[in-house]
C-alpha cells in the first residue's frame, strides 16, 4: 500500500540492485551516486515531516521521523567514506590503468588480494 510518490520511490530504488559495476569508474561513480541520492532522499523527506509539522500533527508521529532522517544521512556518510576507502585501496590500480601502464583485467582489479 502506499501513494503514487511513493510507489514511484519503491520503482526508482530497484535500479540499485541491478547496478553491475563494469569497471572501477563505475563503482566509483555508483557509490558517489549513491551518496548522494541518499542525501537527497534525507533533505526531502525532512521538507515533507516540516510540512507536516506545519499542519500540527502530533509530534509522537513526526517526532521519531528525525531519526530516520539522521539514519538516512549517516548511510549518505558511509556511502562516501566506503568511496574514499575503494579509491585509497586501489590507488595503485587506478593509477596503472590511468596511465595505461597496462591493462587491468576486471577479475583482477576486483580481486582483495591486488589491494
Amino acid at each position: 500500500m502506499g501513494t503514487q510518490e511513493t510507489t514511484a520511490l519503491s520503482r526508482a530504488a530497484r535500479v540499485v540492485g541491478e547496478m553491475d559495476p563494469a569497471t572501477a569508474w563505475d563503482l566509483d561513480a555508483q557509490l558517489a551516486g549513491m551518496a548522494t541520492a541518499v542525501l537527497a532522499l534525507a533533505e526531502n523527506v525532512g521538507q515533507w515531516v516540516e510540512r507536516l509539522d506545519a499542519m500540527r500533527l502530533d509530534p509522537r508521529v513526526t517526532g521519531p521521523t528525525a531519526d530516520a532522517i539522521a539514519q538516512l544521512a549517516e548511510a549518505s556518510g558511509t556511502f562516501s567514506r566506503s568511496r574514499l576507502a575503494f579509491r585509497r585501496l586501489y590507488a595503485a590500480q587506478f593509477e596503472a590503468a590511468e596511465t595505461a601502464v597496462r591493462q587491468v583485467r576486471r577479475q583482477d582489479f576486483w580481486d582483495q588480494k591486488a589491494a
